[in-house]
């Protein structure tokens, strides 16, 4: 158990360096350290060597603390990102209203000059002769008016329709999230949006952001299935498990463990060599013990087999 906590503790600390690896550290640096205790435990009762556990217990701890590092680096970007984004928001309003103030003043000074320089023209009266007689006006028939129909009246022009579809400022903040997330990792839809609403988004812009980020999700389960097959060995069956656990549906589970490209046999033999660095076992236990992890009967006997059991 020392050598695997060692071993762990060496590929966390070295993962852990690459920036926001995530759960690919801390799934390793986690069972290296539960590993390392064990082994420092049971090396004390029986007064044997504790080096090479104390070191994997060391080296997965400052492994955790970097990731935790890193976790608050990212929030810090974040936070720093949405309040830019706020401020930029306030000073272009507060230069817009300006703008129309200017303009408004603009418009009633020239009014006002307007005004003041317009002289009225006095119109001189004129005398009219009252003497003269009027020429009768002939009388005209009101029947024809009577039966002119009236114009119809113009239709009222519609008012242009206004677009209330346009993202909100924390869809777009959750959005540019979402991208930089599946930039570093791969992630199913609910697990995206729980990522998402961890990081302070609502339910609403969590789900804005995971519904136009463009994302396969079948391709995220295929990216996701090889990180995890880089850690460590599954079966068929266990792989899907963990990707179904990772809230991927059955069907891109699926697909993503179909394409992985994965041998089986060879993927029993690596999780068998792996049970024998941490504890003894019979041929036939270690065969039970594959067929648990979800290998097939072939699967586990040819992986028994290459560790020459």
């Amino acid at each position: 158990m020392g050598i695997a906590a060692l071993i762990l503790g060496i590929i966390s600390l070295i993962l852990g360096i690459i920036p926001f690896c995530g759960v690919i550290v801390c799934l390793p640096a986690i069972v290296g350290l539960i590993l390392g205790i064990i082994d420092v435990v049971k090396q004390s009762k029986i007064n044997g060597k504790k080096g090479k556990a104390i070191a994997g217990i060391i080296m997965c701890a400052i492994a955790i603390i970097i990731t935790f590092f890193w976790l608050v680096v990212a929030v810090g970007a974040s936070i720093d990102k949405k309040t830019n984004t706020t401020s930029k928001y306030i000073q272009n309003v507060y230069q817009e209203g300006q703008s129309k103030n200017n303009k408004s003043n603009v418009t009633e000074n020239t009014n006002t000059n307007a005004n003041e320089n317009t002289n009225p023209v006095s119109v001189p009266e004129t005398k009219t002769e009252t003497n003269a007689n009027p020429a009768p006006v002939p009388a005209t028939s009101t029947a024809s008016n009577t039966n002119v129909n009236p114009a119809p009246a113009p239709e009222p022009t519609p008012a242009p329709a206004t677009n209330t579809n346009s993202p909100t400022l924390g869809e777009k903040n959750a959005l540019s999230k979402a991208k930089s997330y599946l930039s570093i990792s791969a992630f199913s839809y609910n697990g995206l949006v729980d990522q998402l609403e961890f990081e302070g988004f609502t339910s609403e812009e969590a789900k804005y952001g995971a519904d136009n980020c463009n994302a396969n999700w079948n391709e995220q389960a295929l990216k996701k299935a090889k990180s995890y097959l880089n850690v460590s060995a599954f079966s068929y069956k266990g792989l899907i498990d963990q990707l179904e656990f990772e809230e991927f549906t059955s069907e891109q589970a699926k697909y993503g463990v179909d394409n992985c490209n994965a041998n089986w046999n060879e993927q029993a033999a690596k999780k068998a060599r792996s049970y024998l660095n941490v504890s003894a076992f019979s041929r036939t236990g270690l065969i039970e013990q594959l067929e648990y992890e979800g290998f097939t009967s072939e699967q586990a006997e040819y992986g028994v087999n290459s560790t020459g059991l």
